[in-house]
């Protein structure tokens, strides 16, 4: 059951200001953090206009914070993504 897949969906004005924990933790922890934007469901178009962020937002706040990434394979079934590690991390991220 390894790596551990911890998901995280991004919400705008909710949780952005974790991305930064989020990463830190691939940093010291042999898991991988699944960054999900959100989707659109039903008809609440305004709703999720209002709290979509971005995939890029989390590579922006990695550079900002100072972390060298490197590009990696990603765990098994985890579908199209890109996935990274902060060099010298434990975990992954994507």
């Amino acid at each position: 059951m390894t790596p551990i897949k911890l998901n995280c969906v991004l919400l705008k004005g909710v949780n952005e200001d974790e991305i930064a924990r989020f990463l830190k933790l691939s940093l010291e922890q042999p898991l991988h953090v699944r960054f999900i934007e959100y989707m659109p469901i039903g008809h609440d178009d305004e709703g999720w206009r209002s709290h979509y962020l971005p995939l890029g937002k989390v590579l922006e706040e990695a550079d900002r914070l100072g972390y060298v990434l490197q590009q990696v394979e990603g765990p098994t079934g985890n579908g199209p993504s890109e996935n990274y590690r902060i060099v010298s991390g434990l975990g992954t991220f994507a």
